[in-house]
């Protein structure tokens, strides 16, 4: 049995942004996308090494893995495996962007 996932405040305001975008041209499909970004956070929680390394040269984020939100390919789940097993969800964002200066911008 999986662990339930920890989804950083972060993560959470980046989704609501996310949506919040989306929605204002397609409700419908700001909801397509919330029920997929929660459905692939499940599938993390049961199968927590399914996502790709990302190497950072911040020690912090050392660990750091990727997915993308089933259905849905330009969006990235940035998360942590915890020692107990848990996945720990920091960020929820366009894969468009630039993500070494949104991830590690030391």
């Amino acid at each position: 049995m999986s662990k339930p996932p920890i989804i950083r405040r972060s993560a959470q305001s980046e989704l609501i942004g996310l949506i919040d975008y989306i929605a204002m041209d397609d409700p419908a499909a700001a909801e397509r996308v919330a029920d997929a970004v929660l459905a692939t956070i499940k599938q993390l929680a049961d199968n927590p090494r399914i996502g790709r390394a990302y190497p950072l040269n911040n020690p912090r984020l050392a660990g750091l893995r990727k997915w993308n939100v089933q259905g849905y390919p330009a969006y990235l789940i940035f998360y942590l495996v915890r020692e107990d097993g848990a996945v720990e969800i920091l960020h929820i964002i366009d894969g468009r962007r630039d993500l070494v200066a949104l991830l590690d911008p030391e």
